[in-house]
């Protein structure tokens, strides 16, 4: 770019593209580049005034770039990628240039570098000016016609010249080849001393050490026996017996014994009173 591009100057005035739609019922989108002027010439504005007011969050305006062919200095004080408040209705749609009115020869070629550079990154974006949307004398005498002819003669670049990458369309990041995964040999099965299979998965080294009728050794990649460690995780229990319960001996209750003296004690006396009855003849 032959100017000096400024990027030191920030504004608050403006709309993320999340909130392009609530506000403009359209997303945000880059299509069209407004042209406006500073403001009347016979005001004298000047480079520095214009950036003051676009920067004073009371004055609820913006602007993409404040451009200028004295000294051939742009400013940018919006990123591309967000909504300037500049061109009304237009605002989503569009990237905004704030011109010098005096629109010399110089002016004319510093805007027309811009617009080359702009439809380089974003296409073949239209000129309008700020009274094609609303009535208004911005930008005033500007022509866009002679624009169009002055961009044309300036050769851009196809790349971002503006380092506002995330608006653009950008060429799909190449592929990585995948690179194969690695194969870590964690156990290996030996038989009578001889290697006969090597695994990373202790699932896969069971499996053919059970083809061994569990005759071979499963060591680890320390050279660790781990046969019994690895088994167990992969063979069932054995199944468990149920033990019967053992019966309780059978106690007779007190009173149950007491019963039987009982009886015991009847059956005695009986005895004893046949014996008297015979003694004494009683009937």
């Amino acid at each position: 770019m032959a100017y000096k591009f400024e990027t030191q100057f920030n504004s608050p005035n403006y709309s993320l593209p999340s909130e392009a739609m609530g506000i403009w019922g359209r997303p945000r989108t880059i299509e069209a580049i407004g042209i406006h002027w500073w403001d009347d010439p016979l005001n004298d504005p000047s480079y520095e005034g214009t950036i003051n007011v676009l920067c004073n969050p009371q004055r609820q305006a913006s602007a993409h770039f404040v451009a200028t062919g004295t000294n051939r200095r742009v400013a940018c004080l919006v990123d591309l990628e967000n909504v300037s408040w500049a061109t009304n209705s237009a605002n989503p749609y569009t990237i905004s240039i704030e011109c010098d009115p005096r629109g010399r020869d110089e002016d004319y070629d510093v805007v027309g570098e811009i617009i080359a550079e702009l439809r380089a990154t974003y296409g073949p974006l239209k000129l309008m000016k700020h009274s094609d949307v609303v009535a208004t004398r911005c930008p005033g005498t500007y022509d866009l016609a002679r624009l169009e002819r002055v961009a044309a003669t300036k050769i851009a670049k196809a790349e971002d010249q503006f380092g506002m990458a995330t608006t653009k369309a950008t060429a799909p990041a190449p592929v990585p080849t995948p690179t194969p995964p690695v194969t870590t040999i964690g156990y290996r099965v030996y038989l009578n001393g001889t290697q006969i299979g090597a695994y990373s998965l202790p699932h896969n080294a069971y499996q053919k050490w059970l083809s061994t009728d569990k005759k071979g050794v499963i060591k680890d990649g320390t050279g660790v026996d781990v046969t019994l460690a690895v088994a167990s995780k992969y063979e069932a229990p054995a199944p468990t017996v149920p033990v019967p319960p053992t019966p309780l001996p059978t106690v007779p209750s007190d009173l149950e014994r007491i019963g039987a003296k009982v009886e015991e004690n009847n059956s005695l006396l009986k005895q004893i009173l046949a014996i008297l009855k015979k003694i004494f003849n009683i009937t």
